[in-house]
């Protein structure tokens, strides 16, 4: 994602919230009236950033701020229905509960609701199949065994002591305070895996141009193998770790309410029953969580007896993380600017390439969950 599409999305989230409390207010449920002020942080926010109203005019902007104004009045206008007798506020908490490492976009704050921390996806493409969580193959696994204290950091449970994820001394010596020594082999063969692709594209001289079919080869290998490595590793956690680990991951503990938004629609755990029943079923002490292999990846089942609940998919893969001049074609060498050096189109970036990377993503299956019927 280009930088610019990122900053739009975050000052959407500001926008959100402006126009959560507008809509407040015209439906007189509101314990303040701030709209006003919420909104010039919104602009101020673009400004800051050398944006404005004409990137809000075109793609990505205009999709985004168009789910916002086609959904948050019937969003809001659900919360005034729920709780008839709400006074309440919506807060911008995401830059303060990201340094906290909590999930949670804006707060709504008052009576009866209490305060109640709310995660907003907003989709341009459609939120039926939202990806919640990235990583590296490691990393992946890493999360199942402990808490993560931000980006490669890990804490030991019942402790202060952390480490990097990339100290494979540190790293190895907490798996076996653990007492999950039987699982060193496979992690290493994940490091080897980590290391073998970056040998093969970053360091010699074959590949300094991108070759697909050599790197789309490497990605199903590499992506096949540790996916079997990590379900190796996933099959022998206690269920109630496993279980507790992909709730956290799907955003279903929740910690947070969730409120998705896509062009056509939205569907929150707030105010919809079928969402919140969802959720309910899958932190249910009789709900299991089965992992399986699945493509060029694993799948993760969510079953309570014989229904099935939820499915996630996380394929394995590779990162080329920009890696290689791409974009538009042109023809000769450009100065890159980033790397210092002129570079051909489908060159290898000298500085860029140190953080091509072993890939996964997760994915939920939210369509057959009935949430947006």
């Amino acid at each position: 994602m280009r930088d610019s599409e990122h900053y739009l999305q975050d000052a959407c989230e500001v926008y959100a919230v402006a126009l959560l409390q507008r809509h407040a207010q015209k439906l007189k449920i509101a314990a303040t009236s701030d709209a006003d002020t919420k909104e010039s942080a919104f602009w101020a926010y673009l400004s800051a950033r050398n944006m404005g109203k004409a990137d809000l005019e075109i793609e990505p902007g205009l999709t985004y701020i168009s789910n916002l104004e086609r959904h948050i009045p019937a969003f809001v206008q659900a919360v005034a229905e729920t709780w008839p007798d709400a006074r309440v506020d919506f807060i911008d908490v995401e830059a303060e509960f990201r340094n906290k490492k909590m999930r949670g976009d804006f707060m709504i704050k008052g009576s009866p609701i209490g305060d109640l921390a709310v995660s907003l996806k907003n989709y341009r493409n459609g939120a039926r199949r939202p990806q919640v969580c990235s990583g590296t193959f490691n990393s992946f696994v890493l999360n199942f065994l402990f808490a993560s204290t931000g980006v490669g950091t890990f804490q030991l449970p019942s402790s202060n002591t952390t480490f990097r994820g990339s100290n494979v001394k540190d790293r190895d010596a907490a798996i076996k305070v653990l007492g999950m020594a039987a699982i060193l082999p496979a992690i290493h063969r994940l490091d080897e895996l980590n290391q073998e692709i970056r040998s093969k594209f970053i360091d010699g001289d074959e590949f300094e141009f991108f070759a697909e079919d050599a790197f789309k080869e490497s990605c199903g290998l590499v992506g096949n193998e540790g996916a079997s490595l990590a379900k190796e590793i996933l099959d022998g956690l206690p269920q109630a770790l496993l279980k507790t680990r992909l709730l956290t991951m799907t955003g279903f503990d929740g910690e947070d309410e969730i409120l998705l938004i896509e062009p056509d629609t939205y569907t929150d755990t707030l105010t919809n029953p079928v969402f919140r029943n969802l959720r309910k079923q899958l932190q249910d002490k009789e709900t299991i969580v089965q992992v399986v292999r699945r493509g060029q990846g694993i799948g993760i089942d969510f079953t309570r007896g014989a229904d099935s609940l939820l499915t996630a998919h996380v394929p394995f893969t590779i990162n080329k993380n920009g890696a290689w001049i791409s974009g538009e074609h042109y023809d000769g060498v450009r100065l890159h600017r980033k790397e210092g050096i002129e570079l051909a189109y489908g060159q290898r970036r000298p500085k860029k390439s140190r953080e091509l990377a072993t890939s996964v993503n997760t994915y939920l299956d939210l369509q057959p969950t009935g949430i947006f019927d």
